[in-house]
């Protein structure tokens, strides 16, 4: 019996076939990740956006009537909402040019003309409806001050209304369940409870008076005799 000396060589590598197979058809279209295709359709938008269109007094009109027929407004909110518009419009990130601030202002002023704005009517109504809520001088103020009323405008509609602090506090606490309004009363988040009323705006002292009251149902039943 004869032995073959040739000893079978190494298996042709395959690495090729390999590469082949990986390599992508001449004619396929590789998809782009999906943060790339994102960022070139952000990078579009801004450019369309930076592009903007023409701001004109005929626009800055439409623009008001359209919100001020679905919201009340001070002539200084509208301003801003005209000037935030303004600045989407036009594609801008700053505020508006002397040119278009001078006709946002012409704008907000017929409107006060012509009485679809006062100051002093959105003040009272705004005011009104913050101490039905129970709200604090403080928090009262605060935020009409923030809806673009002027110091002497809201302390005219304070003047007028003359919110008492412990009754908006007792009104507060009881809307939010605190203190002998909760459902299950724990002594142990008392002074957490407290803590809930001062930072609603209200002082220590009315806070501690108001918590430390029995509800007003309990007071009239101890009231009436057995």
């Amino acid at each position: 019996m004869k032995n073959d000396s040739r000893l079978p060589g190494p298996e042709p590598s395959r690495a090729g076939e390999a590469d082949e197979a990986a390599a992508p058809l001449p004619n396929s279209r590789a998809r782009k990740p999906r943060a790339e295709r994102r960022e070139r359709s952000e990078g579009q938008a801004g450019i369309a956006a930076a592009a903007g269109k023409p701001v004109t007094a005929a626009y800055l009109e439409r623009a008001a009537t359209y919100y001020l027929a679905r919201f009340s407004s001070s002539s200084e909110n509208l301003r801003r909402v005209l000037a935030r518009k303004a600045r989407r419009r036009a594609g801008a990130e700053a505020e508006p040019g002397p040119e278009v601030a001078a006709m946002i202002a012409e704008v907000v002023d017929k409107a006060v003309r012509s009485g679809l704005i006062d100051d002093a009517s959105y003040a009272g109504s705004k005011l009104n409806a913050l101490l039905r809520r129970g709200a604090s001088t403080r928090s009262a103020r605060a935020t009409l001050a923030a809806k673009g009323l002027g110091p002497e405008t809201v302390a005219a509609a304070l003047a007028e209304n003359e919110p008492d602090e412990t009754a908006q506090a007792r009104r507060y606490a009881q809307r939010r369940g605190l203190g002998p309004w909760r459902r299950n009363p724990d002594p142990a988040r008392h002074e957490r409870d407290i803590a809930a009323l001062c930072r609603a705006g209200f002082s220590y002292r009315v806070a501690a008076e108001v918590l430390a009251a029995k509800p007003a149902d309990e007071e009239e039943s101890a009231a009436d005799p057995p």
